[in-house]
């Protein structure tokens, strides 16, 4: 969503909502993975052929990943048209998030002017009893 930022890892996430199914796939095309864990907890799989992070739905804020999902928006990258999330969803899950890097990544996208107010506004209100940092993601709308 930002023409330019920081270095970022060359990385491709995807939230799937079957991710034994992306794994049984992968297991009968002889493509390994590793399994990503956050917490205690397996979150996804790691591909590192493909240099992508599968991350299972149900895992993290669940919610929010059911928001991602339903509210994604098309985009064109390479010439391939694909579904990415919406700028004011990652601003909330990166503040979610907590790392410093992920911070600076939603402190660029809210200064960016690539966020729609009312849309944040909405996901937020309807995220209110599963966000941690609920009032900072209020305040946050000043800057918008």
């Amino acid at each position: 969503h930002l023409e330019k930022s920081r270095n970022l890892t060359p990385d491709i996430d995807f939230i799937v909502k079957d991710i034994d199914g992306i794994k049984a796939k992968l297991e009968s095309d002889n493509i390994g993975y590793t399994v990503l864990k956050s917490d205690k907890q397996d979150i996804g799989i790691s591909v590192k052929q493909f240099n992508a992070d599968y991350l299972d739905i149900c895992s993290g804020n669940h919610a929010i990943n059911e928001l991602v999902i339903k509210t994604c928006t098309n985009a064109t990258i390479c010439g391939h048209s694909t579904k990415i999330i919406i700028p004011e969803l990652l601003v909330i899950m990166k503040i979610e998030l907590s790392r410093n890097k992920d911070f600076e990544d939603a402190l660029a996208l809210i200064t960016s002017g690539a966020l729609n107010k009312d849309v944040y506004l909405k996901a937020i209100a309807s995220l209110k009893k599963y966000l941690s940092d609920y009032d900072s993601l209020i305040s946050y709308t000043d800057l918008l």
